[in-house]
C-alpha cells in the first residue's frame, strides 16, 4: 500500500490541501498544528536502560553530589543535553534562577548559521538511585509543558524510566526525549569524562551552562 495515495497528490495540486484523502496525519497538523513524527524505536526494558559497572560509578557520582540539590542536577542535566544537542542555545531555568522543577527552556538551531530556524524546547531533569525509576507522573508535568508552547522536551534522569512510559509518551503527541542512566554514562565516556574524578571536577562543579 503507497505511503500517499495518488488521488490525495491530485487533490493537493488542485489547492484541496486536506481533501477526503489526506492522510490522518497531514489533517492532523493542518488542524491543530501538532506533528507527531513516526517513532520505530521500542520501549526499552530496565536493564537496558541501565549502565554496566564501570558507567555505572560514573553516573553514581552524579547521584552522591547532587541527590540532596536539585539544582545542581538541573545545571549538570544542561551540560549533558549541550553534548548530545550541540546546536543548544539559551537553555535557562525559569526566571534565570535554579529551581524545584526542573522546568528549564531553550532553543535548538536549524539550518543555516547565518538564517537558523529556533526550535523551543523544555527540559526536565530527576536525579534519583538507580533502583528508583522515573514514572508516568514524573512525565507528565514536562507533556503539558510542551504541549501548551508547541514545543518538544527532554527528560534527564540518572535512573531508568518505566518501560510504559515509552509507549505512553510516544502516544501523548508531544513525545520528548528520554535520558536514563545508561545514557548518560555512555555520553560521560564519549566527551572523555572516564573517572569519577573527572565527572566530579569537570562536569559537576562545572558544568559550564
Amino acid at each position: 500500500m503507497p505511503v500517499v495515495e495518488r488521488r490525495w497528490i491530485r487533490e493537493f495540486v488542485t489547492g484541496d490541501f486536506h481533501g477526503p484523502a489526506a492522510p490522518p496525519a497531514w489533517r492532523r497538523w493542518v488542524e491543530t498544528n501538532t506533528y507527531v513524527p513516526r517513532s520505530v524505536a521500542k520501549a526499552r526494558t530496565s536493564d537496558e536502560q541501565h549502565p554496566d559497572s564501570a558507567g555505572h560509578d560514573l553516573v553514581e557520582e552524579i547521584v552522591a553530589f547532587c541527590a540532596d540539590d536539585s539544582s545542581a542536577f538541573e545545571r549538570c542535566a544542561a551540560a549533558l543535553w549541550r553534548m548530545t544537542a550541540p546546536a543548544t542555545h539559551d537553555l535557562v531555568p525559569p526566571a534565570g534562577e535554579p529551581t524545584t522543577t526542573g522546568d528549564w527552556t531553550g532553543r535548538y538551531l536549524l539550518g543555516p548559521v547565518d538564517d537558523p530556524m529556533a526550535l523551543e524546547f523544555g527540559l526536565a531533569a530527576r536525579c534519583h538511585r538507580a533502583d528508583d525509576p522515573i514514572r508516568a507522573s514524573d512525565v507528565l508535568p514536562l507533556l503539558v509543558t510542551v504541549r501548551d508552547r508547541r514545543a518538544f522536551g527532554v527528560f534527564v534522569t540518572t535512573s531508568f524510566f518505566e518501560p510504559s512510559i515509552h509507549r505512553q509518551v510516544r502516544e501523548s503527541g508531544y513525545p520528548p526525549t528520554l535520558i536514563c542512566g545508561k545514557d548518560i554514562s555512555l555520553l560521560l565516556r564519549a566527551h572523555g569524562y572516564t573517572t569519577r574524578e573527572k565527572v566530579r571536577t569537570r562536569l559537576i562543579r562545572t558544568p559550564g551552562t
